[in-house]
């Protein structure tokens, strides 16, 4: 990172697939690191990293030890059936937690507050575009659940504008990583030989290498960034050719196609996500000079097999 200083970060959902890589890169390269977890007690701190409780109470008290960067990546996981139930708990760990997130930095002293909050999101925000080309200039989706719970969860972290911060909300992609959860249920299932395009395979896929995700972060932190931006690759793929080259990555055929009944009948909501066409570009990172190091999604895909 190009600071003098040495300098202090909270992560927010520092347990999970992102937090946990950045954690490691930020802990390799010097910089201490408040990690905040509701599974805090089960985790290890140390000289650069300590562990705290997704409490306003522990927020306040680690805001006014001085913080530089707060990265929220809290939220759950949208992967799972959309009743009322859990959509209730996707908007309180995204909308109401980073209003409590604001909250905390607000009754910071102004001279303590950090200089910079990066704010997940997610495309979900453009909803259906076709085969358009979209960029974060596009406005967001109307009646469309996941685009409005995007909307209030970025408007949420925005308020943080008021107080001094550069805000940059993330709208995240299809994350692509040996960790992560769809890549291994889809390694998984190709691997058996029953892996096949999902409805007609002519949906766009915006995909995005984990590797590039935290170089992402970190390029936003390096260059005091705020605004909104794109975390997917610059070529995004049908859904046809993505199941063909993840098929040829794990030497199997790509089997029948798994029609949108089954899938409507199985996820119950979640499969507008993978049904949709999503035509994203990173627009934002490639104009404020990010190079992706994963463009090719046949190379990504090998990387994730070493």
């Amino acid at each position: 990172m190009k600071q003098q200083s040495p300098t202090k970060i909270l992560i927010l959902g520092a347990s999970g697939l992102i937090g946990s890589s950045l954690i490691k890169k930020f802990t390799d390269m010097g910089q201490s690191v408040v990690a905040v977890s509701r599974s805090y007690q089960s985790q290890t701190s140390n000289a650069q990293l300590t562990w705290i409780d997704l409490t306003p109470a522990s927020l306040e008290q680690a805001l006014n030890q001085g913080i530089d960067v707060v990265i929220n990546l809290a939220g759950e996981t949208i992967t799972q059936a959309w009743t009322k139930e859990n959509w209730q708990r996707f908007e309180t760990s995204r909308i109401d937690l980073t209003q409590m997130l604001v909250t905390a930095i607000e009754k910071t002293p102004a001279e303590m507050r950090p200089k910079q909050l990066i704010n997940a999101s997610a495309i979900g925000y453009y909803g259906d575009t076709g085969q358009k080309i979209t960029t974060e200039s596009a406005k967001p989706a109307t009646n469309n659940p996941l685009a409005q719970l995007c909307v209030d969860w970025e408007q949420a972290a925005l308020r943080a504008e008021s107080l001094g911060l550069k805000v940059a909300v993330i709208r995240i992609g299809l994350v692509l990583g040996k960790e992560a959860r769809a890549w291994k249920m889809l390694k998984q299932v190709f691997k058996l030989g029953i892996g096949g395009r999902l409805g007609s395979g002519k949906q766009i896929m915006a995909w995005i290498h984990l590797d590039d995700v935290t170089d992402s972060i970190l390029h936003i932190i390096d260059n005091e960034l705020a605004g909104a931006y794109n975390f997917v690759s610059p070529q995004a793929v049908s859904n046809q050719e993505f199941t063909e080259v993840l098929a040829a990555a794990v030497n199997r055929w790509v089997f029948l196609p798994v029609p949108e009944f089954a899938l409507k009948l199985k996820y119950q909501g979640f499969e507008q996500v993978l049904l949709k066409s999503q035509n994203i570009i990173p627009q934002a990172l490639i104009d404020s000079g990010y190079e992706f190091k994963h463009t090719d999604l046949k190379i990504a895909f090998e990387s994730l097999l070493d």
